[in-house]
């Protein structure tokens, strides 16, 4: 149901609140306050009734809002950056490890590799685990 309100447009050049005499009375023709002497004065029209509504909505687009739920309701987009490159640091896998040969030189020179292999993957792994946080700490 909608509310309309009315406004009038009024046809009144006077804003004086003395009483006029029409004698003394000097403005133009059609003017309120005049005698006319013969004749009847001119019929001015007045202006139609203008009809609008009282209060203007503007339409707005509305927006589709969901429920978040489930466990990664409340986290953020940094929070998933973060936790993605764990998983991918956790899966990665180990190096091989030697097997034993019997000889201790080919033994000794096996083992320093895979040490070696051990420490190259723990460091991709952190620095992995770096990037992902500073991306996520960026993305927020």
């Amino acid at each position: 149901m909608d509310e309309y309100t009315e406004i009038y447009f009024l046809d009144d050049d006077d804003v004086r609140n003395a009483p006029r005499r029409p004698s003394t009375d000097h403005r133009g023709p059609g003017r309120p306050g005049r005698v006319f002497v013969g004749s009847a004065p001119p019929v001015r029209p007045r202006p139609a009734v203008v009809a609008r509504p009282a209060r203007m909505v503007e339409a707005q687009p509305q927006t589709l809002v969901t429920a978040k739920s489930g466990p990664f309701a409340n986290v953020t987009t940094g929070q998933l950056v973060e936790l993605a490159t764990m998983v991918i640091a956790a899966i990665m896998p180990l190096p091989a490890a030697p097997l034993v040969q019997g000889e201790p030189k080919t033994d000794m020179t096996n083992q320093l590799a895979y040490t070696s292999a051990l420490a190259l993957h723990a460091k991709r792994d952190e620095q992995l685990r770096t990037v992902g946080a500073l991306v996520g700490k960026l993305v927020g």
